[in-house]
């Protein structure tokens, strides 16, 4: 319906914690390479452990979609938009 209208980028602020390549990825992957004006982004996820390892769930596993994240810096504060390892005390960091 989206593509249709005209509408050429979809973002998607959600995703699973599951980190594979899943049927729902697939069918990502074969939509946008059968439209290949089409953009489709996605939340990278926040299920990973404090390294970041296993952070992206499906389906921004898919192959053909844009990831969108967010990592610490360099003084280990958290963006607001994301929900790991909040500052101690309850408070929410923000940059």
């Amino acid at each position: 319906p989206a593509f249709g209208a005209g509408a050429r980028i979809h973002t998607n602020s959600w995703g699973a914690s599951a980190n594979f390549h899943d049927y729902g990825s697939r069918s990502i992957d074969e939509y946008i390479f059968n439209h290949q004006d089409f953009m489709v982004l996605f939340a990278a996820g926040n299920s990973g452990d404090e390294n970041g390892y296993g952070s992206i769930g499906n389906p921004a596993t898919a192959k053909n979609v844009l990831a969108v994240g967010a990592s610490m810096n360099t003084n280990r504060h958290l963006r607001l938009f994301s929900d790991i390892n909040n500052p101690p005390g309850g408070r929410r960091a923000c940059l």
